[in-house]
């Protein structure tokens, strides 16, 4: 074997690793892709930024937003973890992971990831009223009851406080006050199905409110929120299998 064979078959020299304007233009371009609804190629570029960076806290909290919007909470709070840990000073980490961890029901650790997002940000209202959220989700609801009756809720426009104070109110057997409070919710944003629905509820156990009160209630959240009905066509075939479906707001949590 000559000189030049042996250069010829010689293994090609490893690519050098891409430097930090070539990671952040990867991510630029994840971004973009995730903003114009292409999940699976933004998550592409994401993991090739981890494949060189693992500690790219950026790649790694946007690999947990599609994580999360895949119905895919509990790697998305580990994705969260690991942004968190590479850039503990960031705030937004620690709310999303809170978030996410008050979706999968593990409150304690939810609590814990608010803490520290409050830390860093002791004026961020959306954060403090998740945190309040965990607490009652607790049973630690008279801990926090105080602060939010003077925070009042009107902070931001934010319906979060009297959603919360709705809740601690009735869990109490306060009822109208809970009843006042569900509709300052309202108040802040008439489009909140959650905060009528958490109303209808509620006003069931007031002796202050009549049949005909709540029915008017019904109506009003039906006219707002309910989709026209339109009736199905019937299926006469016989024979036929008869399906049998069963409906509730809360499957799990009763």
């Amino acid at each position: 074997m000559n000189w030049l064979t042996r250069l010829v078959r010689r293994d090609p020299a490893p690519a050098p690793a891409p430097d930090r304007e070539t990671l952040d233009g990867w991510l630029r371009t994840g971004y973009d892709q995730f903003v114009a609804g292409q999940a699976a190629e933004a998550q592409h570029s994401f993991q090739k930024i981890l494949e060189h960076d693992p500690r790219d806290a950026d790649a790694l909290f946007f690999l947990g937003v599609i994580a999360v919007n895949d119905n895919r909470e509990t790697e998305a709070c580990e994705l969260y973890r690991k942004a968190a840990e590479a850039r503990p000073n960031d705030a937004t980490f620690w709310f999303a992971m809170g978030c996410t961890l008050y979706s999968l029901r593990r409150f304690e650790e939810g609590m814990e990831a608010f803490r520290s997002g409050l830390a860093l940000q002791p004026g961020n209202v959306d954060m403090r009223n998740n945190f309040w959220a965990t607490l009652i989700e607790t049973g630690r609801g008279e801990e926090v009851r105080e602060s939010m009756e003077l925070a009042g809720g009107v902070a931001n426009g934010s319906r979060q406080v009297p959603m919360n104070l709705g809740s601690i109110y009735r869990d109490y057997g306060r009822i109208d006050e809970a009843i006042a409070a569900y509709r300052r919710a309202l108040e802040l944003v008439p489009s909140d199905n959650h905060a009528f629905g958490n109303l209808l509820l509620t006003m069931n156990y007031s002796a202050n409110h009549d049949a005909a009160a709540l029915f008017a209630e019904h109506l009003r959240f039906g006219a707002r929120f309910a989709t026209p009905y339109v009736a199905p066509q019937l299926d006469r075939s016989r024979p036929r299998r008869l399906r049998v479906g069963y409906v509730s707001p809360d499957f799990r949590f009763h």
